[in-house]
């Protein structure tokens, strides 16, 4: 039996502000968005975080993407990988995106 190749989302290359946490804690940590798809997003972090680790994130949208003033993404997922290349750079962090919403109320 052959294997089928899966397609993989379009990547966008976006530096957007984003603030991320580990699932049940409370401190929102800042970060920055190098690419993103529908299905995921790499971005750079101030604190590392190991693979398996679920987050809840927090993506500002400009308003030329948007459409709207003030919009970002709520989503929630889970880390797949991560890249410290040396220990005083923020780390990269490549996350699997399970669930979405647009809130259109404030941005971080």
């Amino acid at each position: 039996m052959r294997a089928v190749p899966v397609a993989r989302a379009p990547r966008y290359v976006l530096e957007l502000a984003l603030q991320y946490r580990a699932r049940g804690t409370d401190e929102w940590m800042d970060g920055r968005t190098v690419n993103m798809s529908r299905s995921g997003v790499l971005f750079r972090g101030e604190q590392d975080c190991s693979p398996n680790t679920i987050l809840d994130m927090r993506i500002a949208l400009p308003s030329e993407l948007s459409g709207e003033l003030q919009t970002r993404i709520v989503c929630r997922g889970y880390v797949v990988r991560k890249q410290a290349i040396e220990a005083e750079i923020k780390p990269f962090l490549a996350a699997r995106i399970r669930s979405y919403r647009f809130d259109r109320a404030k941005a971080p």
